[in-house]
């Protein structure tokens, strides 16, 4: 089996660092991803994006949505 590595250019703008925080802050680190990579890889977004008791599931853009309600009562209230 040969591996081909592809040399890619660092990205550094504002927007890949925050990309790149958002997936660090979403890993579990206690957890090894050998024997579960499920909770290594989303263990600490799963703890801080808990699925409401009202929602089947949960996502990115209904948490957005939640956060924008948020901000927009707190802002006109």
């Amino acid at each position: 089996m040969r591996l081909f590595l592809v040399q890619t250019e660092e990205c550094d703008t504002p927007y890949c660092i925050k990309a790149a925080n958002y997936l660090l802050e979403s890993i579990d680190k206690s957890a090894d991803p050998c024997d579960n990579f499920f909770q290594f890889a989303c263990g600490t977004w799963l703890k801080k994006n808990r699925i409401p008791d009202d929602a089947e599931s949960q996502n990115t853009v209904n948490i957005l949505r939640i956060q924008l309600d948020n901000y927009l009562v707190g802002k006109y209230i």
